[in-house]
């Protein structure tokens, strides 16, 4: 939900409606914030687009199905090694499709989100030969993000990168 700008330009307006029906002296200095954040929203959702447009490969590895909504928006097909959740964790039989899956589609690289390791990632990403990537899911900043003043939308323009490396 949260690496989807489209969505993200939704929570923004609610949040700016609250924040209106709270404080409507305020008005127009929220309004101004959300045009200007729903503006780097729409321009990093056409970035997305234009990446998935050029590219001829759809299909990406990744260490569990957390993108679902990228799959929905933007025609990004992944293949997941464990369920929505990183603990769901496939059988020997479901192993072995991903391996072959990965290897059909000629999948180079792993994506894990920073916080999450899934163990049983590991054994499918030797098979593959594949190299890990690690993508920021955006649930919750990590002290190098604070430290270094990353944003939502600094944080996803860097996550766009890995996209445009998995898929060439």
């Amino acid at each position: 939900m949260f690496i989807d700008p489209i969505n993200s330009i939704k929570m923004a307006e609610n949040i700016k409606n609250a924040m209106v029906k709270k404080d409507s002296s305020h008005k127009k200095y929220y309004e101004k914030n959300f045009e200007e954040l729903k503006s780097q929203l729409t321009a990093l959702d056409q970035d997305f687009k234009t990446l998935m447009n050029k590219s001829d490969k759809k299909e990406i590895l990744v260490s569990h199905a957390a993108y679902g909504y990228w799959e929905k928006r933007y025609g990004l097909i992944q293949i997941p090694i464990s369920g929505l959740s990183p603990s769901n964790e496939p059988t020997q039989k479901q192993l072995q499709q991903i391996i072959d899956l990965s290897k059909k589609h000629h999948i180079r690289y792993v994506l894990f989100e920073d916080n999450v390791k899934p163990r049983v990632a590991d054994p499918v990403k030797s098979e593959v030969g594949a190299e890990a990537l690690s993508f920021h899911n955006m649930e919750s900043p990590a002290q190098k993000d604070i430290e270094s003043k990353e944003d939502y939308i600094s944080l996803m323009e860097k996550n766009l990168t890995i996209p445009k490396k998995v898929l060439q």
